[in-house]
């Protein structure tokens, strides 16, 4: 099974220091990132802005986690990458206001260039871009797309709410759902409730995949 990992969504469950654990929690083989998040300056800046307001320790402690798992996972390989430029869906979606050129390269790489595969985003407004621009490709990929908040799931199910609630608060503030849930509930019964009021609509397959 084959991982690709959105920036967004990469950099957040680094902040949690849950990368390692989602991929072992959903049985990933293999796992690639996009390129751009290559850039240490970008990511240390893209870090502070999500841990804005926390000490620095924290904040160096996350950072060091983002720059252990680029070296850990690999960027997008060019037998993946090639002729996306010319492919008729991938600039389709380029059009799409609400879809960056790495959400759409993603998103083609997973229907047309991986058998068994997922794409891991933190990115809402993409999901809702493709459900209702690009509706056809929604309908065939939807089932092999996982948003954070599913991860989350995936995540209590795997290792317990109390393991995942201690990775998550000291730096919850790194999203707004995640920050509600952790300061709105206390139990994993209300953690997940809360988490499956935000999956995407037509409603994600409740995942944690049984990948």
């Amino acid at each position: 099974m084959i991982g690709l990992f959105d920036k967004d969504v990469f950099l957040k469950l680094c902040c949690c220091d849950l990368l390692a654990d989602f991929i072992a929690a959903v049985g990933l083989k293999e796992c690639y990132r996009l390129a751009s998040l290559g850039s240490a300056k970008s990511n240390e800046k893209s870090m502070r802005k999500l841990l804005r307001g926390l000490d620095d320790e924290t904040l160096a402690s996350a950072i060091g986690r983002v720059q252990d798992a680029i070296s850990n996972v690999g960027q997008i390989p060019d037998e993946l990458a090639e002729d996306l430029d010319t492919d008729e869906m991938f600039l389709r979606l380029t059009e799409v206001e609400s879809v960056d050129v790495g959400e759409a390269q993603l998103v083609t790489i997973l229907q047309k260039k991986i058998e068994a595969g997922c794409m891991i985003t933190g990115d809402k407004r993409f999901l809702k871009a493709l459900s209702e621009d690009v509706p056809e490709l929604w309908c065939e990929v939807k089932s092999s797309i996982i948003c954070f908040e599913a991860c989350l799931i995936a995540l209590v199910r795997e290792y317990g709410y109390e393991y995942v609630v201690k990775k998550v608060s000291p730096v919850s503030c790194c999203d707004k759902v995640l920050k509600l849930v952790v300061s709105g509930t206390n139990s994993e019964a209300d953690f997940i409730k809360v988490l499956q009021s935000y999956l995407p609509e037509p409603p994600q397959q409740d995942i944690a995949p049984a990948i």
